[in-house]
Parts: structure tokens; sequence; C-alpha cells
């Protein structure tokens, strides 16, 4: 039993540092936001909502506020990606008392949006 615990110790202080040597998750995820902001000016998350923009969709403000999301989307706005309305109900009549976002790409959130499409198909 105990050459069994010595042997998980060991094992432990082996591959521990050869893991934490590694980046993690996070630290990947916090690198790509990086240069996300630095080449886009915008963070990858308001990125996933230019992915998301058309002129044809819309999502409910409450849900945009409650979740953080209108921050996003306001970043990709001052950015010059987007345009964005809020419009009370939707254009075929439901939600008629339930404020609605749309977001429209501009001619730039277009081009980010067809680039990424691209990299997309051309793994």
């Amino acid at each position: 039993m105990q050459i069994k615990i010595l042997s998980f110790v060991i094992m432990s202080l082996i591959v521990t540092p050869a893991y934490s040597a590694e980046p993690t998750i996070e630290a990947k995820i916090n690198t790509l936001n990086t240069a996300t902001v630095n080449s886009l000016g915008i963070s990858l998350t308001a990125l996933s909502y230019l992915m998301q923009a058309s002129a044809n969709s819309y999502m409910p403000l409450w849900h945009l506020k409650e979740s953080g999301g209108m921050k996003n989307i306001r970043e990709l706005e001052q950015a010059g990606y987007v345009k964005v309305t809020i419009v009370k109900g939707l254009p075929d009549g439901q939600m008629q008392n339930e404020e609605q976002v749309n977001i429209t790409p501009l001619h730039t959130g277009v081009e980010v949006q067809r680039c990424m499409v691209a990299l997309k198909h051309n793994k």
C-alpha cells in the first residue's frame, strides 16, 4: 500500500510540472481574445455576436441585458461593424409588447463574417 502511495506521489511530481508548462485552456482563450482585440478592435465574445448578426435576426432586449450580451453588441456598434436597432415586437407581429434588438452587419461587419466563413470551410 505504501508503495502505491509513493508511486502516486512520484508520478504527481513528474506529471505536474510537465502539465503546468502547457498553457491552460483559459490562457489560450485569453491569448486568442487579446489577438482579436488587437487585430479587429473587438473582443472574442463580440465577434461571436457579429457572426450571428443578420438584417432578419432579432433577439429579446431583456435577455441581452440580463446576460450581458448588450455590452458586446454595443462594442460591435462602436467599432463600426453593425447597426443596432431596438424595436417593439417582431416584424411578423408577434411579441408586440417586447423590445427586440436587431443587429444588422455593416460593410466591414459583412467582410469579417465572410472571412470567418471562409476560414471555417478552408481548414
